[in-house]
């Protein structure tokens, strides 16, 4: 059987993203940084304006950190972020 996840390593590789995301920004996030973001999370705040706990992060954070790396990136690179 195959298998359906991979670990991360927590090397983002570049050459695999878009050009303007390559050429950008002074601040990039990695699944390191991510993962100390979500660390720091107040387990007694409320939910964020996306609605998801604090609780649901922290749970499920190590399969989420490559994912919310990329698309931190790209809020950074396209300078937009999602009308919640």
């Amino acid at each position: 059987m195959q298998q359906m996840f991979t670990m991360d390593n927590g090397v983002i590789d570049i050459s695999r993203l878009p050009i303007r995301i390559r050429s950008t920004a002074s601040y990039f996030f990695t699944s390191a940084t991510v993962s100390k973001r979500i660390k720091q999370l107040n387990h007694n705040g409320c939910p964020r304006p996306d609605n998801i706990s604090v609780k649901f992060y922290k749970a499920t954070a190590l399969p989420l950190l490559f994912p919310l790396s990329i698309i931190f990136n790209m809020f950074v690179q396209t300078e937009e972020l999602p009308e919640v």
